[in-house]
């Protein structure tokens, strides 16, 4: 052993390399087995090579297993600690070594000024998130416990001025509006743990060098809440009925996050939500829902399940009129989900593409096609395909008839976005590969504006949401189409994202999420004369997952979805602001054939009248534009809703409501503006405000209707409860600070709401909370993979929708994915985390690991002891 041991020795600490330090050992001590004499022979020889052989073989086992020792900090291909601790949990590999600058019993917090040491391993540049880096300690002080802030940053609650900020963009890139990617305006917009959004966005957006983009907007429409859903759901489909009323089907519920065979209608004017008088014939989630021209409604496909069997390849009808739902004669030729389907101008219905698998992440997309006619009740398999397998892909319907397929995800689930666009030509059942877009889309926000043009609004290439837009101009002679990217882009990147174009032709982008799993609050509006895009509010309720759709009074419903809180029971009304009404109302009226009015010069003098009308709406004359629009525009166009028919210029009643339900919002619009018609007044307090959960609180409101009757009443405590009661009393389980908000609705439909504040802490000795920071991300974004076994056998034998099923999930079938107290043998925390010991991550959004605060959390808790708490 003497030769291994001193050719060991001949290597200096500053030359050893973690590339070359084993392979040079060995070939080292080999080195010293072939210099010997080659007259050595017989029983020494053979006792000589025995030794040194077998001192290759310790040496290289004490250099996989403690190399750590012979290796400072800094050299070679170390990883981050984190990462490192993570894979190999306490083993002598780094336990030695790392805590030259690192206390693992703190983990991953680094002790001793040592610092700059480790920047050979963890220097990562500016424009990611630094591990260890020099410059941090402008900022932050490395022996300090969390937050390590440093005295010359005067961070404050909320936080200070922009340059106070900007000091941290150095080595932190926020995904946040600003130039060159940094933040606009801190104040009130970063919580204490990671950036984010303020709810009202006003605190970013209104700073005068940001004014002309950024500006909120507080002029451009306003959203407001509904009564509450029968049913919270998610990844649901909905139509506007020609009644104006809007229909919401199926989707995914609590409490296991599985489809559901219900369905509700929200009339726009109550703002209350009625069950149906029956139920679909099976549960659906994934489908779709397309109106025919008789106003009857056909339900296509979609699944069953969360994470087994195959889709649906049933449809049925809803009538308005009977408030039934019957099934189709004929079925789809091929099962379908996440497809997409179309009314066309014959009559008949265009199904296209869609996964042929229940399960997200399995699902693969189909370039089939088939065609629903109504007329016998059945569905026709077409001979041709598209030129990409497509799903979660959009379509539009074009002023010649023929249908654009756009974009979509090529599988398997949600990943590998398509760039393509066909033609579908409905004469005879052909398609044509069109081109590509400039960008990969798929579950973006696409919607048709004037002009066959076609907004095709942010992008994601499967791991990156970009807010890259252009703009899809069709030509109807030649069948081609064209892209140009618009003049400026949304604020914020989104998915899931369901456009409207509102009458006035702007089209409204509201909700949706970002490639972190993160719900974003802003409303956004593409403005098509202008070429760009300004915000218009934020949403009370943000989340994903839901669905949008254009009501027939020119306002837009927002129903559904999901948040970090829970699955959504409450839908949001936006209401545009007058003089876009009155843009809609003209614009409306433009488009109704001259064989509607009684003369054809009508039409254009009604326009006059609603211009007239819009004039003084810009002047803020808004008691002039109300006696104007009464007395000059509706009782033209009242006959039909029980006026005098005798003077009115639209004599087509199909015609007539339309238009009659635009102008009968603005007429409620001004009355509220001027005072004719006021909304509830509402107060809301509590008796015990601070305390530590669980924590039981009784609250006290007052809801009246100056001029009419409260219809509508009820609580939502900000942690998914809810309460009819005026007087309730709530029990706050989790800590976190809460808005209880009281919300009122009257028997015109207007909303008034006021809210108190309740905060609520963690017993002594408890950071994190099974039930308060974990289930509440694990249920929708992992659950409807990993969910109930009643409902099918969960992926991984992993059930992430309960503590129960968590702690009886097994790695492999046989290691506990939990051992309580150490979270870095624990599977559920390793193969979360990032690359290369993490590799199991949610499928919600193409695979994007858990954020880190929700790791965070899961860490502490499993060294906690994993409790159900």
């Amino acid at each position: 052993m003497k030769g291994g041991a001193e050719t060991i020795t001949h290597f200096k600490r500053e030359e050893v390399s973690s590339k070359n330090y084993c392979s040079n050992l060995s070939k080292a001590i080999k080195k010293e087995i072939s210099n010997k004499p080659s007259k050595q022979k017989g029983e020494e020889q053979m006792k000589k090579t025995l030794y040194l052989s077998l001192a290759v073989a310790l040496t290289l086992f004490l250099c996989t297993f403690a190399f750590a020792r012979l290796v400072p900090p800094g050299a070679g291909d170390c990883r981050a600690p984190e990462a490192c601790y993570e894979c190999h949990g306490g083993h002598i590999l780094i336990a030695h070594d790392c805590n030259t600058c690192h206390d693992y019993q703190n983990h991953p917090f680094p002790v001793g000024p040592e610092i700059e040491g480790c920047l050979g391993c963890h220097r990562h540049p500016p424009t990611e998130t630094p591990r260890v880096n020099i410059v941090c300690q402008d900022c932050h002080d490395p022996v300090g416990d969390p937050p390590f802030v440093h005295p010359s940053i005067s961070f404050r609650d909320p936080p200070g001025p922009p340059e106070d900020c900007e000091l941290c963009t150095d080595c932190h890139v926020y995904d946040h509006p600003g130039p060159e990617n940094k933040a606009i305006d801190c104040e009130g917009c970063h919580a204490a743990d990671a950036p984010n959004v303020d709810p009202q966005c006003k605190t970013c957006h209104t700073g005068k060098e940001n004014k002309k983009k950024y500006d909120l907007g507080c002029d451009r429409g306003a959203l407001s809440v509904t009564g509450l859903m029968t049913t919270g759901r998610f990844v649901i489909e909905t139509e506007t009925l020609e009644d104006g009323r809007f229909l919401i089907t199926g989707g995914l519920a609590p409490p296991f996050f599985s489809p559901v065979n219900t369905a509700e209608i929200l009339d726009p004017k109550t703002r209350i939500f009625t069950p149906t008088s029956n139920s679909m014939s099976v549960a659906r989630t994934s489908h779709t829902l397309t109106p025919l021209q008789d106003g009857r409604i056909i339900i296509i496909g979609g699944r069953s399940t969360n994470a087994s069997g195959i889709p649906l390849d049933t449809a049925e009808i809803y009538d308005p009129v009977t408030d039934t739902f019957t099934p189709t004669a004929g079925t789809l030729n091929i099962p379908r989900r996440s497809h997409r389907a179309i009314l066309l101008d014959d009559g008949r219905v265009l199904v296209t593409g869609g996964g042929d698998s229940s399960s997200t992440g399995l699902t693969m997309a189909m370039d089939s096609i088939e065609i629903y006619d109504p007329v016998n009740d059945t569905f026709e398999l077409a001979t041709e395909t598209m030129s990409d397998v497509r799903q979660f892909h959009n379509m539009e319907k074009m002023s010649d008839g023929k249908v654009l397929i756009i974009g979509g995800g090529q599988g398997p689930g949600l990943s590998n976005p398509a760039q393509s666009v066909d033609i579908f030509n409905p004469a005879d059942n052909s398609i044509t590969p069109a081109g590509d877009m400039i960008s990969k889309r798929m579950t973006v926000g696409v919607s048709q504006i004037k002009g066959d043009k076609v907004l095709l609004a942010f992008a994601w290439d499967g791991g990156d949401v970009t807010n890259a837009s252009e703009v899809l101009a069709y030509d109807a002679a030649s069948s081609t189409v064209s892209f140009t990217p618009t003049a400026e882009k949304p604020v914020h990147g989104k998915v899931d994202i369901f456009a409207v174009t509102l009458l006035d032709g702007t089209v409204l982008l509201p909700l949706g999420g970002n490639e972190q799993l993160d719900v974003l609050p802003d409303t956004t509006l593409y403005r098509p004369n202008k070429d760009d895009f300004v915000l218009a509010g934020a949403t009370q309720y943000p989340n994903t997952g839901g669905n949008s759709d254009l009501l027939k009074d020119g306002r837009a419903v927002l129903a559904g979805g999901f948040s970090i809180k829970g699955i959504v029971d409450v839908a949001e009304i936006y209401t545009p602001d007058v003089v876009a009404q009155a843009k809609g109302l003209k614009k409306l009226i433009g488009d109704i054939p001259k064989d509607a009015f009684d003369k054809k010069e009508h039409k254009s003098k009604l326009k006059e009248k609603v211009q007239a009308v819009k004039d003084k709406l810009k002047d803020e004359k808004y008691q002039k534009a109300k006696d104007k629009l009464d007395n000059k525009v509706i009782v033209r166009i009242d006959g039909c809703s029980g006026g005098d028919p005798s003077d009115d210029w639209i004599v087509d009643c199909d015609a007539q409501d339309d238009v009659f339900a635009v102008a009968d919002l603005l007429a409620a619009s001004l009355d509220q503006i001027l005072g004719n018609s006021l909304p509830p007044v509402v107060t809301a307090s509590v008796d015990i405000d601070v305390g530590v959960y669980p924590h039981t609180v009784n609250f006290t409101g007052t809801a009246v209707d100056p001029d009419g009757t409260v219809d509508v009443l009820f609580w939502d405590f900000d942690d998914t409860g809810r309460s009819t009661d005026l007087n309730p009393t709530h029990t706050y389980f989790c800590p976190g600070d809460y808005t209880a908000v009281l919300t009122a609705i009257d028997n015109d439909g207007l909303v008034s709401q006021a809210g108190v504040a309740v905060h609520v802490e963690y017993p002594e000795g408890v950071k994190a909370s099974f039930n308060c920071d974990l289930l509440r991300t694990f249920g929708p974004f992992c659950g409807w993979c990993h969910f109930n076994p009643a409902f099918g056998s969960p992926l991984a034998d992993l059930n992430l929708t309960s503590y129960d099923g968590v702690m009886a999930g097994a790695y492999g079938g046989t290691v506990p994915v939990v051992i309580p107290g150490d979270p870095f043998a624990s599977s559920i925390f390793t193969r979360t985390g990032p690359a290369p010991c993490g590799d199991l991550h949610p499928t919600a959004l193409g695979g994007e690991r858990l954020q880190e605060h929700v790791r965070e959390k899961l860490k502490i808790w499993i060294e906690e002891g994993a409790v159900n708490n």
